[in-house]
């Protein structure tokens, strides 16, 4: 079973995304645009794959829409904390380049560390 959580083959590096959008709707709007929008429900998640061994080229990814059901956002995070075991979500799958991917944000952040060097959310000084 899936979880919300990144996970690669052997997780060398694990850490953290923090993302900016340019428009509320972006990442909505692009999936509008290729057909695969959930109507009836509300985008909660993505999680991107990319990566020459997933059998694609380093120009592209395989972006992964989770949707859940309704439209109001403080309903769903209701209902979502009210919900035991595993949350029920609906899934759309695109392919997109890299450059389609990163214009959806304003601004992007990604930090790495070894995995189980104590390093997660610890101060640095340089």
């Amino acid at each position: 079973m899936e979880s919300f959580n990144a996970k690669t083959q052997h997780d060398d590096w694990m850490g953290t995304v923090s993302a900016d959008l340019n428009d509320v709707s972006a990442i909505e709007d692009y999936l509008k645009k290729k057909g695969v929008v959930d109507k009836s429900g509300s985008l909660v998640a993505i999680s991107v794959d990319l990566g020459e061994k997933l059998g694609r080229t380093l120009g592209s990814v395989d972006l992964r829409a989770f949707f859940y059901d309704g439209q109001d956002f403080d309903s769903i995070k209701l209902a979502i904390a009210n919900t035991r075991g595993p949350i029920p979500v609906r899934e759309a799958r695109v392919d997109m380049t890299l450059e389609e991917f990163f214009e959806l944000f304003e601004s992007f952040n990604l930090m790495l560390t070894w995995t189980d060097a104590g390093l997660d959310g610890r101060q640095f000084t340089t």
